[in-house]
């Protein structure tokens, strides 16, 4: 007893214990931790920032002009998959949904047939999502970006050929693409993008308007070339607010295609709450917007939910949240057994989700589909194309005999040409 007992009183235990509890209720510890951490992850959020400007620093001003469309690429990708990987999609996603206010645009969409239902409207949805995907996460020059830009290409040339699709329009839908980004990261983000990733973005799309063949003779420098990405990019914003101004009106085929999109963005929610959703939804619209789509003003209250949870995010991003260790993607990086690529993940049907246990049973997105009774990766056979995508099938059927001949088009396309050296 008495060997216990002495075991007990020296047995050290009981002091660490009581030193580590008497250092976790020290207030001053939660104060330091509470100032630290918050500092700590600011550091570490702008790090990446810092390390492209180090990394790329043959680029920062006044060499911008230097700068080749792979290297511009890799920066865009940074920016797509690990610096604003939520922003950088719903941008996209948005700036499609504003070529809709056009009305050349929407009653096109309309006479293809390609909006007359939500299948369709899904189904192109995840096609224009994948491809170009496809070509921002496909190297430079290499096949796999030659594949996706020959499709669009492909996909457009009848319509080019009969100037149904006026170059005013494709120019409109890439200075979206290339100029929504930044404003979004204005509005909503934790930071907004260096002289560096503006650059990049400039490049980057205007490099691709050249592999679309798409004109910009309506751009001021368009004879001189342009300084750089930063000068391009300036530019085709100016000229898209304008061209806004101009054919940015209201009309019924707008609202009919707008409203498809909608109903895809909505897809997961309640019908009891989608009155409540659609005006955030129009929260995010400008009233020029707005107007050209028929769509009213959003509810006050929500306007300002909406914008105050933005805020919110901006907040926990810059200060509490770490930055991103993994690159997320939205299609897989590489080809499956079938020589196809998959989608990741999904808003409404499962169109080239590969049907996993966890994509089909144990993911949030499957349990939640499963509860509102929706279709889910696998279910109906071979409908929603479970065995993957490729470049060279995806979309509507016309045009894909001569994806041969598109893709050679692209081949000269390299990083050795200048980007910005002169206009087309």
């Amino acid at each position: 007893m008495g060997n216990i007992t002495q075991a007990y009183q020296t047995n050290p235990t009981p002091g660490i214990f009581n030193s580590i509890l008497s250092i976790l209720l020290n207030p001053r510890l939660w104060v330091t931790i509470c100032i630290a951490y918050p500092v700590l992850v600011h550091l570490l959020r702008h790090r990446r920032a810092h390390q492209l400007n180090k990394i790329y620093s043959t680029y920062l001003p006044p060499n911008l002009s230097h700068m080749t469309f792979t290297d511009a690429q890799i920066i865009v990708r940074h920016l797509a998959q690990l610096e604003f990987p939520f922003t950088f999609e719903k941008s996209l996603q948005f700036a499609l949904f504003r070529t809709y206010g056009i009305p050349s645009i929407s009653s096109l969409l309309l006479k293809t047939s390609l909006f007359s239902s939500p299948q369709t409207a899904s189904k192109r949805y995840a096609d224009t999502a994948v491809l170009i995907a496809d070509f921002l996460d496909g190297t430079w020059g290499a096949p796999r970006w030659r594949e996706s830009l020959a499709r669009i290409n492909c996909i457009h040339a009848p319509y080019v050929a009969n100037n149904t699709i006026s170059n005013e329009d494709m120019l409109y839908t890439l200075s979206l693409f290339a100029c929504e980004l930044p404003k979004w990261c204005r509005r909503f983000e934790w930071r907004e993008l260096t002289t560096l990733e503006l650059c990049a973005l400039g490049v980057n799309w205007k490099g691709v308007g050249d592999a679309m063949q798409i004109s910009f003779a309506a751009l001021p420098s368009t004879e001189g070339g342009w300084r750089d990405g930063t000068h391009w990019l300036a530019e085709v914003d100016a000229w898209a607010q304008a061209y806004e101004a101009r054919c940015m009106v209201p009309a019924e085929s707008n609202k009919s295609v707008a409203e498809q999109t909608t109903a895809i963005l909505l897809w997961t929610v309640p019908e009891t709450l989608k009155p409540t959703a659609r005006h955030v939804v129009y929260s995010l619209m400008d009233p020029r917007l707005r107007t050209a789509m028929l769509y009213p003003d959003p509810s006050p209250t929500i306007e300002k939910i909406v914008l105050g949870a933005f805020q919110i995010r901006r907040f926990v991003l810059r200060y509490l949240a770490p930055p991103r260790l993994r690159p997320w993607r939205s299609v897989s990086a590489r080809k499956s057994a079938h020589g196809t690529y998959y989608l990741l993940n999904y808003d409404s049907l499962p169109y080239y989700v590969r049907p996993t246990l966890w994509n089909r049973w144990l993911s949030p997105s499957a349990l939640l589909w499963r509860l509102r009774g929706l279709p889910v990766p696998g279910d109906e056979g071979g409908k929603y194309h479970p065995e993957g995508y490729s470049a060279v099938t995806a979309g509507p059927n016309h045009g894909k005999g001569s994806q041969g001949r598109a893709e050679k088009t692209l081949e000269p396309i390299g990083e050795m040409r200048c980007p910005m050296a002169f206009g087309r």
